[in-house]
């Protein structure tokens, strides 16, 4: 592989080179041939700008807003997801200390016995449980509450639309051992315990955030056997869509900082309205 030599012009920095060496090889022998054709000048070369494409980090280093987001998940050869499916459960674990002695004097004495009490110290640590299924294939339905009443002497029935159905949702998927014969036994009992789980659950998906559902209740799951498969385990999982509690709750909080922004500001208009009134009031004519 050969070695470009570039002469470095007067007016570029050293921010600069520092891009163009951190660009991509392939990038560099573009510019450099486009240069040797007449079509770029020297100049344009050295343009940072030029070598941003693929390498988000250029982006950054430049501080250009066209840059990309960092994937959420990668896949086990180390490329970016373009789709996942995470379950995820918040939960938190009391972690109980020593007991230790309450004294009725400030000071210590050692070999004293005029305790009152014993009191225990207790550490609340969150917790964070996610299943993440990359290649898992999501169907989302969706079926409107509609009467539909029988009149006699009609072909047809009269429609009556009452209101727009729950998203029920349907997932497939495989989870696979890390090793050619080894059984995925923390995977499986992970879903397991979420599936069983008496409440919603917080999910996440490219295709479900479209819809806006951010949140499952499982009505009901399959984990089938298949034969002459040691390291995978299919799974299926049908669901509909309901909000999760810490969702409602922020909806609510949010709502209520509305309605105290409003108030706040029709008081503010009512204490005006009785300051010009007052000041009127004052005024002879």
């Amino acid at each position: 592989m050969g070695r470009f030599i570039i002469d470095k012009p007067s007016e570029i920095g050293a921010r600069q080179i520092n891009v163009i060496k951190k660009a991509p090889i392939s990038r560099v022998k573009t510019q450099v041939r486009r240069l040797v054709a007449g079509e770029i000048s020297p100049s344009e070369l050295m343009d940072p700008g030029k070598y941003i494409s693929e390498d988000s980090a250029l982006a950054t280093l430049l501080g250009t807003k066209d840059r990309r987001e960092r994937p959420k998940y990668f896949t086990p050869y180390g490329a970016a997801a373009s789709d996942w499916f995470v379950l995820r459960r918040k939960w938190s674990e009391e972690i109980v200390g020593d007991e230790t002695p309450i004294f009725e004097d400030e000071e210590l004495i050692l070999g004293s016995e005029n305790t009152t009490d014993w009191q225990t110290s207790t550490t609340v640590v969150p917790h964070v449980d996610e299943f993440v299924d990359l290649s898992a294939i999501i169907t989302i339905s969706q079926k409107k509450n509609i009467l539909l009443t029988k009149v006699q002497g009609r072909d047809r029935c009269r429609k009556e639309y009452i209101s727009g159905g729950d998203y029920m949702v349907s997932i497939q998927g495989t989870i696979t051992g890390r090793q050619p014969e080894q059984y995925p036994e923390e995977e499986v009992q992970m879903l397991r315990t979420m599936l069983e789980l008496k409440e919603v659950i917080s999910v996440d998906s490219p295709i479900l955030n479209r819809f806006g559902i951010n949140g499952l209740l499982v009505l009901d799951f399959k984990i089938p056997q298949r034969k002459a498969s040691s390291n995978s385990q299919q799974y299926q999982i049908n669901a509909v869509f309901e909000k999760p509690i810490e969702f409602i709750e922020a909806e609510a909080t949010e709502k209520s900082n509305t309605i105290q922004d409003k108030l706040k500001k029709l008081n503010e208009w009512v204490a005006l309205d009785i300051g010009i009134d007052k000041a009127a009031s004052k005024i002879k004519i």
